[in-house]
């Protein structure tokens, strides 16, 4: 937003020198009274012509400064599609991983069970149960990375497209006065 406001003042100095590559005219007039009670009325006109440049130098630099500005403007633009694109993608991912490690679990969960009875009966030592129980906690902890990276990418995504708690209407957390 800051770029395309720039641009748009860019824009409004370039039209100016633009125009003051015309010519302009003035008309004056004049009253003048002395203490004789002589009175003198005149006029007068100006003309200002650009005859040796027509302010080119003058357009030429707020016409260099403006096509920056836009240059950089759409530079950002692009950057900030190709990041929602990133993170888009990268949501979807996650997202999959986040099935495929979550239909592991239930699997999981009956192995380490079955590892507990059997350990409690005295058909496996306790390392053996351990390793059950240690992958189960750490098929859990790798759901709660992965929901951490979709909620974290979900923010960089709603912030960067002003959408979400970051939309112009959305109200802040914990300002809820409704109740």
């Amino acid at each position: 937003m800051a770029l395309q406001a720039g641009y748009e003042g860019r824009e409004q100095k370039l039209r100016e020198a633009v125009l003051m590559q015309f010519p302009s005219v003035g008309v004056d007039i004049s009253r003048a009274r002395d203490t004789s009670d002589v009175n003198t009325v005149g006029f007068g006109i100006t003309l200002s012509l650009p005859i040796l440049n027509g302010s080119r130098g003058v357009i030429a630099v707020r016409s260099a400064t403006r096509q920056a500005l836009y240059d950089a403007y759409v530079l950002r633009l692009r950057q900030s599609r190709a990041k929602v694109e990133q993170l888009l993608a990268d949501l979807g991912l996650l997202r999959r991983q986040r099935e495929a490690l979550a239909a592991a679990l239930p699997a999981l969960r009956k192995a380490a069970q079955v590892a507990a009875t059997a350990l409690h009966e005295g058909d496996v030592t306790l390392p053996q149960a351990q390793r059950q129980r240690r992958a189960l906690l750490e098929q859990r902890l790798a759901l709660q990375a992965d929901a951490q990276q979709i909620a974290e990418s979900t923010v960089a995504l709603q912030l960067l497209t002003g959408r979400g708690v970051f939309a112009a209407g959305a109200k802040p957390w914990g300002n809820d006065h409704s109740r």
